[in-house]
């Protein structure tokens, strides 16, 4: 569905969003790309083409920021639905209107060829819900775009004053959908790719990560275009023919792979992740397998960090802390996966050491080497 775009106002009180760790400032763009070569495979869309919406959040060195932005965390149209959505949980309404975040307004340019890194959201979950993980991956010196993937996001907003509502599917009980889905973002992460200039599919290095939904066209991506050479699965369930095929059938692959689960969920308890990780390990495919003990499903996503922030964790039942935002602190999580990522990225784009990725790692008790 697509539908006029309208502006409300934000409330005068605002709470800021923790800045990343990392040693450098993040600036950010917002930015319509347009597949001219594919239709919308939804059908829905007015202007006929795929058109997605991207954050770049992009690493600027210290001395290069002009200045300090505050910017709203999302726009009032999208608090607003993701209010609406969240009502069921009991989720205090107006707190995500009163979100900010500090970015840098950079003096030039950002970091030259800062290795470029892909993120896709959870399913129905806009890419705004993974702003403060993405500035903090962008902190550590990569570029991070986080993508909206229209009509099956729960709501996306196009530079033509218009949103496009997704169909808020649940994908374990519609596995045609979810396949679908899953190959319709995998082709949206491919062409951001070659928009940015990543042409030569055999040369040109990518890494990517996703969250839930994200974590399965991360690897769904990852099968379709060999760009792409390291990436990350959180806790998200997984579909298509990378479940029985893995990446493909050539050995010796130069991808690698990280399934990182929440308590609980694993390759011996999922009979999805047990038949990809066995595929990757016939194509002789670097990987890892990580648990996050304490960690629910809740604990990769934003919202984690905003019930933190905004000093509402403990104001709603006992299913919404196990699950929708998980009982570890936002802050810790992301203290973690900031610094596992880095690690593995640097292991991707520079190869050498897997840093922390090598085992266990007592300064990390939460992450369990399964």
């Amino acid at each position: 569905m697509l539908l006029p775009l309208l502006f409300l106002p934000f409330s005068f009180a605002t709470i800021l969003i923790p800045p990343p760790t990392g040693k450098y400032g993040v600036s950010l763009t917002n930015i319509q790309l347009v597949d001219k070569t594919r239709p919308d495979p939804w059908g829905f869309d007015t202007i006929a083409n795929r058109r997605i919406v991207v954050s770049r959040f992009d690493p600027v060195a210290p001395r290069s920021c002009r200045t300090k932005q505050r910017i709203p965390y999302m726009t009032s149209v999208v608090a607003e639905e993701e209010d609406r959505i969240l009502g069921p949980y009991e989720w205090p309404v107006g707190v995500l209107g009163q979100l900010e975040l500090e970015l840098c307004v950079p003096k030039n340019k950002v970091v030259k060829d800062a290795p470029v890194v892909l993120f896709s959201p959870g399913g129905n979950t806009t890419r705004f819900y993974y702003s403060a993980l993405a500035s903090e991956i962008a902190s550590r010196g990569y570029s991070v775009i986080t993508i909206d993937h229209p009509f099956e996001t729960d709501i996306v907003e196009f530079d033509d004053g218009t949103i496009a509502y997704g169909g808020h599917y649940s994908a374990r009980k519609n596995l045609t959908f979810a396949e679908t889905a899953v190959s319709v973002r995998a082709a949206d992460m491919s062409f951001v790719l070659d928009t940015l200039g990543l042409k030569d599919r055999k040369k040109d290095k990518a890494a990517a990560f996703g969250h839930s939904f994200g974590g399965a066209a991360t690897a769904a991506a990852m099968r379709l275009d060999p760009r792409i050479r390291g990436g990350v699965n959180l806790d998200g369930l997984l579909y298509g023919e990378v479940v029985q095929a893995g990446f493909g059938e050539k050995k010796n692959s130069k991808q690698s792979f990280v399934l990182w689960g929440a308590q609980g969920h694993n390759s011996t308890e999922d009979p999805d992740w047990n038949s990809f990780w066995s595929a990757l390990g016939e194509q002789n495919v670097w990987k890892r397998e990580l648990s996050l003990l304490g960690g629910a499903h809740g604990a990769f996503w934003d919202l984690n960090l905003i019930a933190d922030v905004a000093n509402v964790r403990g104001q709603f039942g006992q299913y919404t802390e196990e699950d929708l935002i998980s009982k570890l602190p936002g802050k810790r999580v992301y203290q973690i996966v900031g610094d596992y990522l880095d690690d593995y990225l640097k292991f991707v784009f520079e190869g050498g050491s897997e840093g922390l990725l090598k085992g266990p790692n007592k300064k990390y008790p939460e992450v369990d080497f399964l």
